[in-house]
């Protein structure tokens, strides 16, 4: 119960909390929503990454295990939500939303909090997690993006060229840039100057609040009585599926102690709101995008707290 209380306290209750305010401030003032979320995607996006990535420390060995892992997950993952959608004729946007949320899961502040209170002694679950939270990144606004695209109204996969139109699109969003940008800087040790990482790190720390006010402010808007099957589909794959696949994988590749518990936790966390920020951006099915950012989130209090539970009997 401990676990459940601190993970309520901790990420539960001020998710809810910024949320909450965005759901307040948009029935008070009736936000431009395209306005928000291009300053999310645009501004505070490419900044919260390049500098994630840039300040992380990743051992070699644990990283490529780690990395190793998640792409093989994502990559079944994503299999099994394209077997899914690929009958469906009547949304290709919902389509995309699934999709996403099979696969595009909130490491980061989801994730890292939550591993730092069940790895506090353990600095090797710490730091799987933290790489994953690299790859989830570089998975959401590579693949996340292509998806949206690819599945919105209007904005590329109308016509045959949607697949060549979303390359081309997604090749020109600044996070991107931000993302190769941090890998080579890491890669070459390059000092940033204070003047100039400064100005970086509060756009970046000005991420967190501003994506949760946005994402209230589409979650005012939802007529929570529609809720269709194809939501219960993406919670049913992120927080049941995503477990399930990994332990298999655990299994299979003989992982034990820490790098197994903190793997096998990783696959168990909601869908990231960062998914439905993507969704807002190319108009790909934003209602049903966060309605399964908020339930993913709230059912996720019990069933990772029981993910946690199981990590630590199996392993």
């Amino acid at each position: 119960m401990s676990v459940f209380w601190l993970i309520a306290q901790n990420v539960m209750v001020p998710f809810f909390l910024l949320a909450g305010c965005g759901v307040l401030m948009q029935r008070k003032f009736r936000f431009d929503m395209q306005t928000l979320s291009k300053l999310n995607n645009y501004y505070l996006l490419p900044a919260v990454c390049f500098v994630k990535l840039y300040e992380s420390e990743m051992n070699i060995g644990t990283a490529g295990a780690a990395i190793g892992f998640w792409l093989l997950l994502n990559a079944v993952l994503s299999v099994t939500a394209w077997v899914v959608v690929r009958n469906w004729r009547d949304g290709g946007g919902q389509a995309a939303v699934i999709r996403n949320g099979f696969i595009l899961s909130n490491q980061g502040n989801y994730g890292l909090p939550v591993s730092e209170m069940v790895f506090a002694h353990q600095p090797l679950g710490m730091a799987i997690q933290v790489t994953i939270s690299v790859v989830q990144n570089i998975y959401t606004y590579t693949f996340g993006i292509y998806h949206s695209i690819s599945g919105g109204n209007g904005k590329a996969g109308d016509s045959g060229e949607g697949g060549k139109a979303g390359i081309w699109k997604m090749l020109q969003l600044p996070v991107v840039y931000a993302l190769v940008a941090a890998m080579l800087f890491r890669l070459f040790d390059v000092h940033i100057p204070e003047v100039v990482w400064k100005p970086v790190e509060d756009v970046s720390d000005a991420f967190l609040a501003i994506a949760l006010l946005t994402l209230g402010a589409q979650l005012s808007g939802l007529d929570m009585r529609k809720v269709s099957g194809r939501l219960f589909l993406g919670v049913f794959g992120r927080l049941v599926l995503s477990p399930v696949v990994a332990l298999a994988l655990i299994f299979l590749f003989g992982w034990k102690g820490i790098i197994a518990q903190a793997l096998f936790i990783a696959s168990s966390f909601p869908v990231s709101r960062n998914s439905a920020l993507i969704a807002l951006e190319y108009e790909t099915s934003p209602d049903l995008a966060a309605q399964l950012v908020l339930f993913t989130t709230v059912i996720s209090s019990l069933t990772v707290t029981l993910c946690i539970y199981a990590a630590q009997i199996i392993w």
